[in-house]
């Protein structure tokens, strides 16, 4: 009987930690893109405001590979289109994704705005 009161209370203890901890927020506005170089080295992954403005986003270099990360709205990633452009605004192509994806850059080149949309 005693050992059974305790499970009771440990029981209650943690359903009352779990209620207090605040729930998970998933970022429904931002695509994340990590830019590859050729020689195998990348970045972190930078944020972009999806269904925003071109974002000046620096590559700083030739790019050969960019992942990238759509929105996750807590149950599913969320269709979105990105569109590259060279630092000069010539653009370098789109893709769109449904899932956290690695995309060639072909042929390889710098990267300097991105522009994300989802629905």
């Amino acid at each position: 009987m005693r050992s059974s009161a305790i499970i009771v209370a440990a029981a209650a203890t943690l359903a009352g930690l779990a209620s207090a901890s605040p729930a998970h927020k998933f970022d429904k506005h931002a695509t994340h893109i990590a830019y590859t170089y050729p020689n195998g080295t990348f970045t972190k992954p930078f944020d972009v405001v999806t269904n925003g403005k071109a974002q000046q986003l620096p590559s700083n270099n030739i790019v050969s590979e960019v992942f990238v990360a759509p929105p996750f709205d807590g149950r599913r990633y969320v269709l979105t289109s990105c569109s590259f452009q060279a630092p000069s605004n010539k653009s370098l192509g789109a893709v769109s994704i449904r899932k956290p994806t690695t995309v060639p850059v072909n042929p390889p080149a710098a990267i300097g705005y991105v522009t994300c949309n989802s629905n």
